[in-house]
């Protein structure tokens, strides 16, 4: 077995091709979208949820009104209003029904998947893909499941990318104060 550090740079090798092959005028797009829409509804499943619900914290921190789909407090979308669906396969149904009620709304949307294929991807402005990596010694001689941990990562860094070029805009009394947490 493989000691901490060899199994961290694989991974790291691993998200950082990923990232690299990923189209930077579609970053750029995507933040832009983020900086004009008046509200933001994100959306996925499994990983995906939990990178999204990190997501939505940080944009709440800037300010931004957003909300994570499934929560009781999460309202209708609407006109003007975008949703980040994020989805590995990029072929879940359940996913596709929320792009296709949100585009009948004429809602903006966007999708963020590791199938460069998806259908999904039919219907987003922007739709951004993180492939996989190529085959390395990570994704072939890990446990089943490297291929969504590496997407997952990479996803939680891209977005977190974005945040960080969203903030940059912003001043300093921009950023909403959070207040005290009561957990």
């Amino acid at each position: 077995m493989d000691d901490f550090r060899s199994i961290a740079q694989k991974l790291l090798n691993d998200v950082t091709d990923s990232l690299g092959r990923t189209d930077p005028r579609s970053f750029l797009k995507f933040v832009q979208a983020l900086s004009k829409r008046r509200t933001i509804l994100v959306a996925g499943e499994g990983r995906s949820a939990a990178a999204g619900r990190a997501f939505a914290h940080a944009l709440a921190d800037l300010g931004r009104d957003v909300h994570v789909l499934g929560e009781s407090t999460t309202p209708g979308i609407k006109l003007g209003d975008m949703l980040i669906v994020l989805t590995e396969n990029g072929s879940s149904p359940l996913m596709a029904q929320r792009v296709t009620t949100a585009r009948g709304l004429a809602a903006s949307v966007t999708v963020i998947t590791a199938e460069g294929h998806s259908k999904l991807l039919r219907d987003a402005d922007p739709g951004i893909v993180l492939p996989p990596p190529a085959r390395t010694p990570f994704t072939t001689e890990s446990a089943p499941g490297a291929r969504s941990l590496v997407f997952c990562e990479a996803l939680m860094l891209y977005l977190d990318a974005a945040v960080q070029a969203l903030a940059q805009g912003l001043s300093r009394r921009d950023f909403r104060n959070p207040g005290a947490s009561l957990d």
